[in-house]
């Protein structure tokens, strides 16, 4: 019974051995699978069939960044697998000719590229946002709205993703400016276009979903909508390229976003003055700041159309752009083009926030508007090495909190070499020695030169004697 009982053991052993073994196999195949759908290409890639069209991911083996976007990059290739565009990677160190021909200048660097079109990367690096930029630069710049329910499945996208809406017909002049700036801008906003007869069939009221509609104009054939936040804003310029260009540049963005650590850069190059509502939002007293921000920015105000509100979570972005610590809440304002920024008189304090309102925050911003705020930044050269400073001084903090047993080595190791090669020096004796033989010699010619010398006075004396005796003879 013993015996059988072992044997029994061993058997139930194997089984599950057998079992982990299969569903390592089965892991291990489904892994190398998603990443068999990513090419490995090389040097050849700049010889590439002009008509295919390439995601590319330049990548270095030692970069974390490339290693923490694989998994999201091979979901990627497994997203667009059927589809008319081929996923691969190049290895950047090794294939530098074309890394250098795709002007490669960091990694990961993710470009789409058929024929002579290239368009890069530049969003979050998840599977979705790359999956949505390769829908965006692929195929024609604007896409073409043929139905009532393609319209509202776009549309409901609008609370996520803003994107710009061309009514009237592609053989109009204003079509043709419209679509020519959709190509430039196609790697950040996505663009429709619609026949006015297809929106009359829609079964709601647009109009009613305007969110500036006391700015005027007319939902009008031909005309431009920017849809955000579950409504949009209509376009009442000239149609040239440069009041469109501008216009459309402006209203990519949420009315009023989460602002990240990029906080000043991403709204590049937009004319609009930034509002930064600057909070710690795990703290619910601030979080009504929030509100009060969200309140003007939603209020569509004419006296803030050129005005661009967010609200940051933290002060972190907000303090490194000002390099000093702000406290919350606190506002900051910014133009994105001259890289000047404008703070409250007071902003080393927090703002009261039970003694703001809409309206107190509105003043605030029309002070920055007209100028009436203490203006800093700016591009010139102190700013530019009080900033390097800074930066310098900011980062080597943060290396040492984050990495003490590092840091200790990276910069202890080296203060204590130059501090021995210092007292080394500072220590040093510099008497020359001297040989024996020239000590011995130069007191042998002092003694005989004194000797020479007490000579030569004796005999002065004894003259002197003589001749004082003739003289008393």
């Amino acid at each position: 019974p013993e015996a059988d009982y072992i044997i029994a053991k061993i058997i139930a052993m194997a089984f599950r051995l057998s079992a982990y073994l299969v569903c390592c196999i089965a892991l291990a195949a489904q892994i190398s699978s998603s990443a068999a759908r990513v090419v490995e290409v090389g040097e050849e890639f700049i010889g590439r069939d002009a008509s295919q069209a390439f995601l590319v991911k330049f990548y270095a083996p030692w970069c974390g960044h490339c290693r923490n976007m694989e998994p999201a990059y091979e979901e990627v290739s497994d997203r667009l697998a059927g589809s008319p565009v081929t996923v691969a990677r190049i290895d950047a160190t090794v294939h530098q000719a074309a890394a250098a021909h795709f002007r490669v200048r960091g990694f990961p660097t993710l470009i789409y590229v058929k024929g002579d079109t290239r368009h890069e990367f530049r969003g979050e690096r998840t599977a979705d946002e790359i999956v949505k930029f390769v829908n965006r630069v692929s195929g024609d710049p604007v896409k073409v709205i043929a139905s009532p329910g393609k319209f509202n499945e776009v549309f409901a996208t609008s609370v996520k993703d803003p994107f710009f809406l061309f009514i009237g017909s592609e053989e109009s002049k204003e079509f043709a400016v419209f679509n020519g700036i959709a190509g430039q801008m196609r790697t950040d906003s996505s663009f429709y276009r619609a026949d006015a007869q297809l929106l009359a069939n829609l079964g709601f009221d647009l109009a009613a979903k305007r969110l500036d509609r006391g700015h005027g104009g007319d939902i009008a054939e031909p005309c431009v909508l920017a849809f955000k936040d579950n409504g949009f804003v209509l376009f009442r310029g000239q149609f040239d390229n440069d009041s469109l260009g501008v216009w459309m540049t402006n209203e990519r963005f949420h009315i009023y976003p989460k602002l990240g650590d990029f906080l000043f850069y991403s709204f590049y190059p937009s004319t609009k003055l930034l509002v930064a509502i600057v909070t710690n939002e795990s703290d619910p007293e601030e979080r009504r700041f929030v509100q009060l921000g969200r309140a003007l920015a939603f209020s569509m105000d004419l006296e803030l159309a050129n005005v661009q509100f967010g609200w940051a979570g933290s002060a972190k972005a907000a303090s490194d752009m000002a390099m000093t610590s702000l406290p919350t809440p606190n506002v900051m304002l910014l133009n994105p083009n001259s890289t000047r920024y404008y703070l409250r008189p007071d902003y080393h304090l927090p703002i009261s926030v039970r003694d703001e309102t809409v309206g107190s925050l509105k003043r605030l911003v029309l002070q920055g508007l007209n100028g009436e705020l203490p203006a800093y930044g700016g591009g010139g050269l102190i700013e530019g090495l009080k900033r390097t400073v800074y930066d310098f001084a900011t980062g080597l903090a943060g290396f040492v909190l984050s990495h003490p047993g590092l840091a200790l080595v990276v910069i202890g190791a080296p203060v204590a070499v130059v501090s021995i090669l210092c007292y080394a020096i500072c220590c040093m004796d510099t008497t020359d020695d001297v040989a024996e033989g020239e000590v011995e010699g130069d007191a042998y010619l002092d003694d005989e030169g004194e000797d020479e010398v007490d000579e030569a006075n004796s005999a002065a004396i004894e003259g002197e004697d003589e001749g004082e005796g003739k003289k008393d003879q």
